[in-house]
């Protein structure tokens, strides 16, 4: 399969990850679009589980931690 990809952007987000040949950045950047996809649609599915705690409060409960 051919897809236009501009030269550029591709060399930009090779040198950004240190990643070479052209085809192993490309299949990078699909895993990492894959994996995100994966970890928000894993949060959303968390959402209404029925946790109910201020994490604050929790925070300063541990010992050696003063109030602010």
């Amino acid at each position: 399969m051919a897809v236009a990809i501009h030269g550029d952007l591709l060399a930009r987000a090779g040198r950004a990850v240190g990643i070479e040949p052209e085809r192993a950045v490309i299949e990078f950047a699909l895993r990492q679009l894959i994996d995100r996809a994966a970890r928000e649609r894993a949060f959303r599915e968390l959402d209404g589980i029925g946790w109910n705690s201020d994490l604050d409060a929790m925070r300063l409960e541990r010992p050696g931690h003063a109030a602010p």
